[in-house]
């Protein structure tokens, strides 16, 4: 082989080399590049969890502080209610008539027995006077009865309590009150005191706020039948207590 084809050839063959090694440095750039790329979006990935994952405790904490500051204006207001009302409490009509009526009872010696509300007030407090007082023991519906039956039979004493100016005939209204009275939870009143006062032959004494103590058939050889009259006991209306000795 003649020496110019011998460097034709080597020539050859180092271009070849040249292209070769071209070719490989090209795919190694390639190959870095996408390795590049991949780490980047890796990173990316990387970053945007842990944003969502930063803005989602923000979000959690922000929740958590509001859900406190509720919690704590709630309370705040409820020991605010309770303090007003308290105060209510202190100038309300039904706490200042029992104030009023517990200085009269102490200073006569004697305290509220409570009676429940139920329409029947009056009747259970005279009931249970006539047990402190060891009478007949009367239950409060026999009380009803005979009380209605006593108004019936002295129609003169009591038709006055049923003369209105709302044209309505006495006698008929007057009849359909002691009906009430015998078979309802009518609720007692002035004209059902002088009743009971009569047929148990027992002075009755009222204690109320804003009179002295009204003495209903009042006999001086007798012990009365003591009762306490309040006005706004309760929000249904007028009621009826038992009195007792202080230190009973």
């Amino acid at each position: 082989m003649g020496k110019s084809k011998v460097a034709e050839t080597e020539a050859k063959f180092t271009q070849e080399e040249m292209d070769l090694a071209a070719r490989h440095r090209e795919e190694l750039e390639t190959l870095d590049d996408e390795e590049e790329k991949e780490t980047l979006g890796e990173e990316a990935d990387i970053d945007y969890e842990a944003k969502a994952r930063e803005t989602l405790e923000r979000k959690k904490a922000k929740a958590a502080r509001k859900r406190k500051n509720k919690i704590a204006r709630d309370r705040e207001k409820e020991i605010q209610l309770a303090q007003e009302s308290a105060e209510a409490k202190k100038t309300s009509a039904r706490t200042l008539e029992l104030e009023a009526i517990n200085a009269k009872l102490q200073k006569a010696g004697f305290m509220l027995h409570e009676i429940a509300a139920d329409g029947n007030c009056l009747f259970r407090a005279v009931q249970h006077q006539l047990t402190l007082l060891g009478e007949q023991e009367y239950s409060h519906i026999e009380l009803r009865k005979n009380t209605a039956e006593y108004m019936r039979s002295h129609i003169d004493d009591f038709l006055a309590f049923f003369v209105h100016n709302d044209k309505a005939d006495p006698l008929t209204t007057f009849e359909l009150h002691c009906t009430k009275i015998r078979d309802t939870s009518e609720w007692g009143g002035q004209p059902e005191l002088l009743a009971l006062a009569n047929l148990l032959h027992r002075p009755i004494w009222i204690y109320s706020k804003d009179s002295p103590v009204i003495k209903t058939c009042d006999n001086p050889r007798l012990s009365p039948i003591q009762l306490a009259f309040h006005r706004f006991y309760y929000a249904l209306g007028e009621h009826y207590n038992s009195v007792i000795p202080l230190h009973r």
